[in-house]
């Protein structure tokens, strides 16, 4: 079932791919296998993933794209931590939960969405948590959608990271949106106050709560301006595996950079406009595939973000506690992965 939303709220898109290679598998010959997803914070915790008939667990091989070279794209990224000062600190959150709005597996010729079902005929329905990637409990999302056996080469994957808010869907009415990430930092007890509502949500003591918008460099502007005056940093909203793509950025706001979703631009020609019109703000990078066997029974995808000192505080070249970064570590999307 797919619902088309009318948000009240921007978007962050995240895309991510998955890497096992095998032989390529005519679709629509063979069977189908189950899914589900399980949101990891580090890869000691991943456990069997795929399975068939034959046995309990498939020994498949595990590959990651050795990334090349950034492409000038990323400049952005680079000049901005560049521009920060000292990293005085790093902190690992207790709570990183975020809304999923889209899972899809794809070819040429074939769309396999994977994003839960919304279910909104009872407004308190239970089923609408299914709909969130919970990083750090052990929560797995089980999709409705049979996936086929074959070999997909493009993966879009995306998940809101910006300000709670209200959704309405096509069918059933509202939905609450409710994106938690939580971190202790006790350096930081009564130094942030005057931030609260412009780039870190709530402070409780040495409790703080962030939006993950607050945790990406456009939400110091000041900062950007300095670099690329007049110019405004999008929220990363994906992280895009494409099979021969180029390792680089698409930062809507900044010059030189072209609409996300661009039918002239040779990385975007061919993704499943419907899914992500607008212009949301991605990093592509290049992956090997993923292959379903022909005779798999159920898929885990364990999606893999390592959490461990993902926040980062500089010191924003000044003494003063209260006018510190505070971010995602430097090349954020390169801790986040697929583990099957």
């Amino acid at each position: 079932m797919k619902y088309r939303y009318r948000l009240f709220l921007s978007l962050l898109m995240t895309a991510v791919i998955f890497s096992v290679s095998c032989g390529p598998v005519p679709f629509g010959r063979l069977g189908t296998a189950s899914a589900e997803f399980a949101w990891i914070d580090s890869a000691d915790k991943v456990s069997r993933s795929i399975t068939d008939y034959r046995s309990t667990k498939a020994e498949l091989p595990i590959r990651a794209m050795d990334l090349p070279d950034p492409d000038v794209s990323l400049a952005p990224f680079t000049d901005f931590y560049d521009k920060i000062g000292t990293k005085v600190a790093s902190y690992t959150p207790s709570i990183f939960k975020l809304w999923i709005n889209e899972i899809m597996l794809y070819t040429d010729s074939l769309e396999i969405e994977l994003d839960y079902p919304l279910s909104l005929t009872d407004p308190n329905d239970p089923i609408k948590a299914q709909c969130y990637a919970d990083f750090t409990s052990n929560y797995v999302l089980s999709p409705l959608v049979p996936i086929p056996a074959g070999t997909f080469y493009d993966n879009l994957f995306y998940f809101f990271a910006s300000s709670d808010g209200t959704g309405t869907a096509t069918v059933g009415g509202d939905f609450i949106i409710d994106n938690t990430i939580e971190v202790e930092m006790p350096e930081y007890a009564g130094e942030l106050s005057l931030r609260v509502g412009v780039n870190v949500e709530a402070e409780n003591g040495s409790t703080f709560n962030f939006e993950l918008y607050h945790l990406q460099p456009g939400s110091y502007p000041a900062i950007i301006d300095s670099y690329l005056p007049g110019q405004d940093m999008p929220d990363v909203s994906m992280f895009v595996y494409r099979t021969n793509t180029t390792y680089r950025a698409i930062l809507p706001g900044i010059s030189g950079h072209p609409e996300m979703w661009d039918d002239h631009d040779p990385d975007g020609v061919g993704l499943p406009f419907s899914k992500s019109s607008g212009n949301m703000a991605a990093i592509f990078l290049p992956f090997e595939g993923i292959y379903i066997p022909e005779n798999a029974k159920s898929i885990r995808f364990n999606v893999v973000w390592d959490l461990s000192g993902i926040i980062e505080v500089y010191d924003n070249n000044t003494p003063e506690k209260d006018d510190d970064v505070i971010v995602l570590a430097r090349d954020f999307w390169n801790r986040f992965s697929i583990i099957p």
